[in-house]
Formats: structure tokens, sequence, C-alpha cells
């Protein structure tokens, strides 16, 4: 061999590698040839081991399972398998799509344990010896849901304890756990007993130790996504991301445990664990130490519920946040440790809301918590915080946690805008100016630690809070009240109002007075806010306050959709004084009265105001207790009103646009006693059918224009004055009901005619008039108009005797009405009065209306004709008047004496 080595290196031209890398390549090559020959084999072999004590092993371990658990498992047999590629070194019997029924007495049951795989592992040794030590157990893609019933029954203790039959088991399968691993796996726990909720997503989790020793080292490693954490209402860290690393000395025999080190992390939040716990049947005596030093603030508040966290998902913060707790004492079903920590916030942090350039600086809190009876509660011992323009500090607490006491106390200039800009009231969608506040409260539940409204009437508070220039608009209001200044000063529940004004466009609000049980009333949906004292305006425009908020987009005006609704939980007892109202087209001045609001009843009572040139007074009520409607009533006297303005600013009573009297149609100053009530709808339209007034009026220098029953009747009586009548005086009771103004009986004296009418006049503009016209004055005014001397008519006698009238109806719609004789009205009359004018009524008859045609006469037959009128009216010789009927109709009797 050695001669070969130096011929070969006698032979080797110098500076010539190449034999010797050809010969490295060669080793190499037989070396990886030689490998995987063996790994095949080996293979092989564990293939054929595998084969071969498959169902030997499947049956140990399937055997000794069910000795030791007394749930139900539900699995196919083709489904388990004994597998050694996926875990070398180590074997392992393998469950596939297996599930675990709750490990109850239960009849029906639930499923506890659903996995893709459940893996046991033991070594591969353990093969030749026929003896199998599972030392490992593998969850993958699992799903397990663990709970706690009210009674405190649970359905994860699947275990059997050590009964007899496992204590002589002479089995060829022992259990040695010494790692559990969990990959993928789902885990909840739900206790109804204690309202809680567990739920968490474990990507990897390892349990590592030598489980069947008395003492061991016991090492937890998992990373997770909690998906949630729920106690009794509240929420935390849905959807945070987690770690644990805990290494921990275990003792089974005294079952002590000594945490050595933890870390638990939630997102940035790192929190140091240490000490120890001893188990004590169903109770742990816990001695440990919790500790977060220099945690970043945005750490801190993710500890907030998860309620909590929505609404400040959007803040930034700077600043580190502390926290230093000790948990001692034993902890059960009903027991809870002491548990004393000290929290706070340091180094100036700061609180920005993204996208809004106000901020909160210098940022500082220091604060305890601690639950051990008669100690217990939380206190924020101090905090303060500022910005570019406010500044402020305080303290609060809530102490004895059983039935707490809550105290308060804040001081400090605020700018509002800067304060909206870092909490975003989702409420407001603009607010502006100082609030000066000097302001503490106190108070505690009557029962229990929620509070009542009960409570609230006893909780006190002191101080004041001063607005300046502030400016608030509400989403969805349509305008902003502005220009708020005032002082609140605050004693118990009540607040005192001093000086307090306010803007709304163009009207304003003065209010000085008292605010009783203001915090039942804003923190309970029960309670209702009294207000009481003094109340003026120097302009009310209830046109811009009251309408919905919608603009008309043709010419970008408000529209007139107004809504009125009385808040059901608001009492007022005010004394007003108001220089100007204007609603619609009412307009009234100076007004003054009792305003009251109670059981959503709004009373003015009494109540004084200048309106329509002339002046009310009286009382009313608008009832808002329907949900859909309101009831308004109102008892007024009416004193020198315009009538034309009562007209026209009360929009003609809610009638149609074309109803025949309107403020076109009406003169005159008006004195009246009116008693009203109507049913409104909350947009404040009017229901007709639902209308109820009666008045008793007076009118003075009155004048009817182009009143359409009166131009009628010009048809037949050719005077034109009967389109403008003026009458110096004019009484009457009016009533309207089901959508009818009835009218008594009136006497119209007038410049054109002396007239009396009554009847009835419906919103659908049907009449049902009854006329009264003097034939003496008609035929005098003819007389004066056509000869001044009287050629015609002849001297008027003034003296004693019965005047002529002509009963005349009116029935029908008002543009076509039929007029014909008032057959009913006439026989109310006296009969000599038409004897001695028979002759003159004729000749009136046929002068002013033209109603008769003389088709026949026979002035010396004793049985004189009939003289036709129209088939309307004939005036017969025994003075009795009828009515021509058609052929087939019969005549009406005389139906008695008539004027």
């Amino acid at each position: 061999m050695a001669e070969e080595e130096i011929i070969q290196k006698t032979n080797q031209i110098p500076g010539d590698t190449t034999p010797t890398i050809r010969s490295w390549w060669k080793r190499i090559v037989r070396f990886l040839i030689w490998l995987s020959l063996i790994t095949i084999f080996l293979i092989v072999v564990l293939v054929v081991l595998t084969y071969i004590y498959r169902d030997e092993v499947k049956g140990y371990v399937i055997s000794e399972v069910n000795k030791r658990v007394n749930t139900i498992i539900i699995i196919n047999p083709e489904d388990i398998d004994l597998t050694i590629i996926r875990t070398f070194p180590d074997m392992s019997v393998v469950f596939k799509n297996i599930s675990m029924l709750d490990a109850t007495t239960q009849a029906e049951r639930d499923t506890m344990l659903k996995a893709k795989s459940v893996s046991l592992g033991f070594n591969i040794m353990d093969l030749f010896k026929s003896n199998y030590s599972i030392h490992s157990v593998t969850v993958e893609n699992a799903a397990i849901a663990m709970w706690v019933d009210t009674n405190g029954n649970d359905n994860y203790h699947f275990l059997k304890e050590n009964t007899d039959t496992i204590k002589k088991d002479t089995s060829h399968v022992k259990f040695a756990i010494e790692q559990i691993i969990f990959k993928d796996v789902i885990c909840s726990y739900k206790d109804k007993k204690k309202q809680s909720t567990y739920k968490a997503d474990f990507q990897e989790l390892y349990f590592t130790g030598n489980f069947g020793k008395e003492k061991y080292d016991f090492k937890t490693e998992a990373e997770f996504i909690i998906k949630e954490v729920r106690s009794s209402t509240a929420s935390y860290f849905k959807g945070d991301k987690g770690s644990l690393d805990l290494n921990m000395a275990i003792n089974q025999s005294s079952k002590q445990y000594e945490i050595k080190t933890g870390v638990l992390k939630i997102n940035d939040l790192v929190m140091d664990i240490s000490g120890n716990i001893v188990e004590k049947r169903d109770q742990y005596l816990l001695d440990l130490k919790i500790k977060g030093d220099e945690v970043d603030l945005p750490s801190a508040l993710s500890l907030l519920p998860a309620s909590y966290k929505e609404d400040i998902a959007d803040l930034e913060s700077t600043g580190e946040f502390y926290i230093d707790a000790t948990v001692k004492g034993l902890y059960g079903d009903s027991i809870v440790p002491n548990i004393i920590a000290k929290f706070g916030i340091k180094n100036g942090a700061t609180l920005k809301r993204k996208n809004f350039n106000a901020a909160l600086s210098d940022i500082s809190m220091s604060g305890e918590f601690n639950n051990i009876k008669g100690k217990d509660g939380i206190r924020l011992n101090s905090f303060k915080a500022s910005s570019a323009r406010s500044k402020f500090n305080g303290s609060f607490s809530i102490t004895n946690l059983d039935h707490p006491y809550y105290q308060a106390d804040i001081k400090g200039r605020i700018d509002i805008e800067e304060l909206q800009n870092i909490l975003q009231i989702d409420t407001i969608e603009k607010i502006s100016g100082i609030l000066d506040v000097e302001l503490k409260g106190a108070g505690s539940p009557a029962v229990g630690n929620s509070f009542t409204a009960k409570d609230f009437r006893t909780f006190k508070t002191s101080g004041s809070a001063r607005f300046t220039e502030t400016q608030i608009k509400l989403k969805g209001a349509s305008f902003a009240i502005d220009s708020i200044n005032g002082k609140l000063n605050f004693d118990g529940n009540n607040v005192e109002v001093v000086g307090f004004k306010a803007q709304a466009l163009k009207s304003n609000v003065m209010l000085d007075g008292k605010v009783q049980n203001l915090l039942g009333y804003l923190f309970t949906e029960q309670e209702t806010l009294d207000i009481s004292g003094s109340f003026s305006s120097k302009l009310l425009d209830l046109n811009e306050l009251l309408y919905a908020g919608t603009i008309e987009s043709k010419n970008n005006t408000p529209s007139t959709n107004y809504n009125l609704v009385l808040p059901a939980r608001l009492n007022l007892n005010l004394n007003t004084n108001i220089k100007n109202v204007f609603f619609r087209k009412f307009e009234a001045s100076d007004i003054i009265g009792a305003i009251q609001l109670k059981n959503q009843r709004l009373t003015a009572d009494p109540i004084v105001f200048n309106t329509m040139s002339g002046k009310i007074s009286g009382s009313g009520m608008i009832d808002g207790t329907r949900k859909d409607s309101l009831l308004i009533t109102c008892n007024a006297t009416i004193q020198k009103v315009n009538i034309y303005k009562l007209f026209y600013e009360l929009e003609n009573f809610g009638q149609e646009k074309d109803t025949t009297i309107t403020y076109n149609n009406v003169r005159g100053i008006l004195t009246a006693q009116v008693n009203y009530a109507a049913i409104w709808g909350i947009d404040l339209n009017v229901n007709e059918n639902k209308i109820y007034a009666a008045a008793t009026i007076s009118i003075t220098n009155g004048q009817l224009k182009n009143f359409s029953p009166l131009e009628s009747l010009s048809r037949f009586i050719k005077l034109d004055d009967l389109k403008d009548i003026q009458f110096k005086s004019l009484k009457n009771t009016i009533e309207i009901k089901n959508r009818i103004i009835t009218m008594p009986k009136m006497e119209i004296n007038s410049s054109a005619i002396n007239i009396s009418m009554s009847g009835s006049h419906d919103f659908d503009n049907n009449v049902d008039y009854h006329f009264i016209v003097d034939l003496d004055e008609i035929r005098a005014k003819k007389a004066n108009s056509q000869n001044p001397k009287n050629e015609e008519f002849g001297v008027e006698e003034k003296g004693e005797g019965h005047r002529t009238r002509l009963f005349i109806s009116m029935k029908g719609y008002i543009d076509n009405p039929t007029i014909k004789y008032d057959q009913k009205g006439a026989v109310q009359g006296i009969k000599e009065d038409l004897k001695q004018e028979k002759q003159n009524l004729k000749a009136i008859l046929q002068d002013e209306f033209g109603w008769f045609k003389e088709e026949k006469k026979a002035e010396n037959n004793k049985d004189r004709k009939k003289e036709e009128l129209d088939q309307k009216f004939i005036l017969e010789q025994d003075d009795t008047p009828k009515i021509k009927k058609k052929k087939g109709e019969e005549k009406l009797e005389d139906e008695g004496d008539y004027e």
C-alpha cells in the first residue's frame, strides 16, 4: 500500500489535483448511496413492524382507553391507525375524525371534543417488549367545548378515578405523559354559574413535564388568539393576540405549585407573574405577584372591556402605565382572595384622536384597587390633564364595592370643542365654547350596586358650572343653538339656573329658575325633570324651530313639515314674558302668562297678548298624551281684533282655499267670546271632522265683500251694492261642528239692504241659507235710484203698519245653488201683511226678479186663472202661497199665516 502511494506521488504532475478531487467525490457518492439504502431499509422495516404490530397495539390502547374514560368516544374503526412516519422516532396510535361526548350522566349529551386527529405516542423499542408507555398526546385541528351548569356540574371530567380495576391492571399499556401538544385547537369554557365565558384559538400549545412523578418541572408555551373573555355583561380582549411562557415547579404529593417565571403577553401588554399556589380540595391558596412596569398606555387601554375599546379604537396615546399587584388568600366558588393593586400613568402621557389636531397632554394619574373588606374600592387619588386651551384636575373613588359609594371632584376650564374632538360623542355634530367647572358629587344606591331613579333624588352635588359663548348642534337637528351663556349652581339633585341665555336662529330665550331631579332625568329612562322659574324672550319664531328639518330643493328654503311632540318626562311651571311670537301667518306680541307642562299636557292659564290690532285673553291647553294626535282647546275673550287679520293669520280657520268666507271677504272690528276644541295631528294639520267651536260675536264697522250667498241674490235683486255690503254692527252666535258652520238668524242692516239671514255652510262649500228680504226697502231704493220723486211707487208713507218681506232659501253647492221661495220660512209671517202689500209684492217680483210670465189674463173672471212663476212661485187670490208642482206631484197645503 505504501509503495502504491509512493508511485502515485512520484508519477503525479506537480500542481495537478484532479485525481484527489475525483477520489473524494467517489467517496461522497458511495456514502450517500449507502445512507439511502439504509434509510430505505429502515423505512421498510418500520413499515413492516407497523403492519405486524398494528392490530396488537391498537387493541391494547383501545382497551386501556376504555378502562380509563367514563364517556362515549365515537370513531370509525378504519380511522384508527399505527404510524411512525409522521412521529419518528416515536410511534403513535392515531385516532382520526374522533368525537367525545360530554362526561355527564344525562340521557342526551352534546359533543365535548371533536378532532381531526388525536395521537398517542410511545417509544419504538416498546414494540419488542410488548409493554407500551404512552408519553405524549398530540391533538390537531380540534374544537373542545367545556362547560359548568348553574348547579356546578361540568362536562369535562372524563377520566375515571383510581378504581380497583385500574390499580390491579396488568395490561401492556401505561400512561406516563410527559408532553401534551395542541395544534390549531379552539378551546371554549362556559361557566353558567359564574356567568363567565372564555374562548381562545391556540395555534400552538405545549405542556411539558414528567407528569408521572411526584415532583417535576412543568413548562407551558402557548401562542393564541383570544376569541372571547366575558364576565357577566362585560367583554374583554376580543380578537387580541397573546402568548404565555410559564415555568413551574410542581409537587403533586403536597399539591404545591411554584411559579418560577411567568410572562403573559396580550398584544403589547406584558405582565410578569410569580408566586405560589397550593391546592386545598376544591380551593386554592394563592400568593402571587403581578407586575407591569413601563407599560405603554395603548397596551394598558387594551385591558378595557370590548364595548369601550370600540369607542377608543382611533385614539393615539403616549406615556407609561404601571401596575403592581399582590393576590393573597383562598380562591374558590364563593371565595375571592385579597387583591391589592397600585396603578397609574406617569411621564406626561398624551391622548389624541386620529385626524384631529386637539390632544390632551401632561396626563398623570395615580390610583389603587383593594378588595379587602372595609377597605375595598377603586380610588383615583388624583388625575390631571391639559390641552392648548383647557386645563383640569380632580379625583374619583368607588368605595365599599358590595354597596358602592361614589365620590367625584373636578375643577378646571375646559374648551368644549377640544374635548369633543377627543371624545367624539356621536350624538353631537358640532359644539364649541368654554365651560368653567368646580363640581363635587357623591352618592350611593339604596340597594345593590345599580342606581335607581330614587337613588338619584338623594345624590348630592355641589359647586357650579358656567357656560360662556357656547354653541351646540345635534346630529339630525336642522339648526344650532348658540350664544349659550349662564351659570348652573348645583345643590343636591337640583340645579339653580342663573341668567341662562341662548339663541336659535332668530329666536332667543332667557331663563332664571330651578331645575329639579336633573341626575335622575339624565341617567334613567323613568325619572321626570321639573323646571320652574321665569321665561322670557324677545322673539320666538316657531316657523324655524318646529319644522322637521327638510329643505326644499327648488329654492333651498325650509319646508313646513312641522312636528310637535310634547316630552313625557318634562314638567314646566314658568311665568312667561315674550315680546313677539311668529307661527305660520300668526303674529302676537307682549305675551304674558303662566305656562305649565305636566304629563304631556301644555296649558296656558291665564294668558294675555296683543294680536291682530286687538287683544286676546283667556286660557288654553294642548294635550299630547296620544302618540299620533294633539287635542287643542281654548277659552278666549277677543277684544277689538281686526277681523281681516283674524281670518288671514288663522288661515281661514283651516278651511279650504276655495271656501266662501275668507280674509278677502270680511272687514271690521271683532269682539267675541270663543270656546274651541279640535284634534290636530303632530304635523299640526287639523282634523276637520274633529273641530268644535262656539263663538258669541259682535262686529262693528263691518264689511262683506264678494260674499257668494249675497252675490247669488243679486241675480234677482238688481242691486250692485250686494257685492260690497257695509254695516255698522252685527251680533250673532256661530257654531262649528261636524265640518258645518251654523249661524242663527241675524240682522244685517247695511248700506245696500236690510236683510236677515241664517243657515249653515259646510267645509265642502255646501250651503243651506235662509234670507228674509225687506221688500219695502227694495222698492224704496228702486224708486230713489230710478226716480227721485217716487213717481213710479208714489210717496212713501211713514207710519205704523206691517212691512212686506220676501222669504228665500238657498241650497246646494255655493257656485251653483238652488234658490227658491222659502215655504218653511214664509209660513212664519203674518197673513194680513201680505194682503196689504200683495199688489206691491207682485210688482216688485215682476220688476226685480222677472219670475212671472203672463200666459193668460182674465181680469173679469171670478175664478182668476193662476199665474205661473216659471214653475216656482204663484200668488193666489186666497193669499196662500203655493208651489206649483210638476205633473204627478201633490200641491202643498196652506201651512199657516205669514208676513
